[in-house]
């Protein structure tokens, strides 16, 4: 009867121990999401956007952060790695005439490691496609977070930085379709 009992204890305790490992793992995971999210929150808002230059993927023109002054800019930042990434590839397409028409400047910051074709490639993406190097990339999306995006104004001022999910990109997709239509 007592190695029974004791069967039973052995069995409980594996079972609890392997629950907790799967809720430490789990929540290890979430705290990185929040990381993440405080990260880019805190970056570069209501700051002059850091220098950086770029070339051009479609003509390796260089294109440099003076460039954008006087214009409204955004930014950004795919893997062809990320499902969710992959699933935007509709939506910026259909984002494109809206934004040529408010005069907003639109590029998709990659570094020469990130293959973005599987995102851009065959499309009229391809020629917003802006290549930066990997210590740039990493200044202006420290946290590697995509997909996301930086809003630029006139004055080089990042006016928000977040995931392309969050409100004020949903806002943004809105305005753009009304000037799309």
């Amino acid at each position: 009867m007592n190695d029974r009992i004791i069967d039973i204890v052995i069995i409980f305790l594996l079972f609890s121990t392997v629950l907790i490992l799967f809720l430490v793992f789990r929540l290890s995971g979430r705290i990185k999401e929040l990381e993440n999210y405080i990260l880019i929150n805190a970056n570069n808002v209501g700051n002059i956007i850091p220098n950086f230059k770029g070339r051009r993927e479609c003509d390796g023109s260089s294109v440099t952060s003076i460039d954008l002054q006087g214009h409204n800019v955004v930014l950004v930042f795919l893997s062809s790695k990320c499902s969710a990434c992959l699933a935007k590839r509709t939506q910026l397409l259909n984002l494109l005439p809206g934004m040529a028409r408010a005069g907003v400047t639109f590029w998709i910051a990659a570094d020469d490691t990130h293959d973005i074709s599987a995102i851009v490639g065959g499309s009229t993406l391809e020629s917003h496609v802006l290549r930066i190097g990997a210590d740039t990339r990493r200044r202006l999306n420290p946290s590697n977070l995509v997909p996301s995006y930086i809003f630029i104004d006139d004055q080089m001022v990042v006016r928000d930085q977040s995931h392309m999910e969050d409100e004020n990109w949903i806002d943004f997709v809105k305005q753009m379709e009304e000037h799309s239509a």
